[in-house]
């Protein structure tokens, strides 16, 4: 992973550590005031919640599964590398191996957050706009 890549990681997690509260608070107030008998609104809207939840959380995990599986292929020919080294007299690098496996760790995590980043802040900005009124 590049440092802007890890940028990128970064100000992701802050968008999301921003947009979280404000959706959930905002979810929060709308079954509050709902109550007990929910308009068809507010019924479409908790829907919507389950279902993003659900459907942001399943491709996380389908995402970082993904990015394991290449990972891993990446990380084994790095310890190829390292034992074909030490059979040949060089030196292995351990800066070299930890910076692998940091990378590696910081590919599956960035594709672990960018379904979830993406549908909260969608939603932050969905559920913050001023809605029309009728009539």
């Amino acid at each position: 992973m590049t440092r802007r890549s890890s940028k990128t990681f970064a100000s992701k997690s802050f968008e999301l550590a921003c947009a979280a509260p404000f959706v959930i608070g905002h979810r929060m107030a709308r079954m509050a005031v709902a109550g007990a008998s929910p308009s068809p609104r507010d019924r479409a809207e908790f829907a919507l919640m389950a279902n993003e939840k659900t459907t942001a959380f399943a491709s996380a995990w389908q995402a970082m599964g993904a990015e394991v599986f290449v990972a891993s292929q990446s990380l084994g020919l790095s310890a190829m590398r390292s034992w074909t080294a030490a059979a040949c007299g060089r030196p292995g690098s351990i800066g070299a191996a930890s910076a692998e496996w940091n990378r590696a760790l910081m590919g599956v995590l960035d594709k672990g957050l960018a379904p979830i980043h993406r549908t909260a802040v969608a939603n932050a900005k969905r559920l913050g706009k001023p809605r029309s009124r009728p009539g």
